[in-house]
């Protein structure tokens, strides 16, 4: 059984961490696809 503090835990991953991270990861690999345009292997 979860505490309060889990529940707000859990909940904050859900609004504020992951959509975060999704965003962080979705920069990085348009990076990742703009740098290999320039230097081809």
């Amino acid at each position: 059984m979860a505490g309060v503090g889990a529940e707000n835990f859990y909940a904050e991953m859900g609004d504020l961490i992951l959509p975060a991270m999704r965003k962080l990861e979705s920069i990085l690999k348009f990076a990742e696809d703009r740098e290999d345009s320039h230097h081809p292997a």
